[in-house]
């Protein structure tokens, strides 16, 4: 799926999901939403191995980053020296 589609599937879905929720409760939901995009901006995408990377992923799926826009999870940095190194 295109980054195109997965922006209109989500933006759609936000959408959907707001109309069904009476206007004078709507802020909740728009503000969760705000304070996910907030948060994920702030906070640095865990180690795969990190029991955080679940809540994570969840907070980044909330935020809708999808695409480009997308955090990724770190990689575990390899800690062995470069064969040529000196010892």
């Amino acid at each position: 799926m295109n980054n195109i589609a997965k922006i209109g599937v989500s933006t759609g879905s936000v959408a959907l999901f707001l109309d069904f929720i009476p206007a004078q409760y709507a802020i909740y939901p728009a503000g969760l939403i705000i304070l996910c995009v907030v948060l994920s901006a702030a906070i640095e995408p865990p180690l795969p191995a990190s029991r955080w990377t679940g809540l994570y992923q969840i907070m980044t799926a909330l935020a809708g980053n999808v695409g480009w826009a997308t955090n990724h999870i770190r990689p575990v940095a390899d800690t062995k020296p470069p064969p040529d190194a000196p010892t």
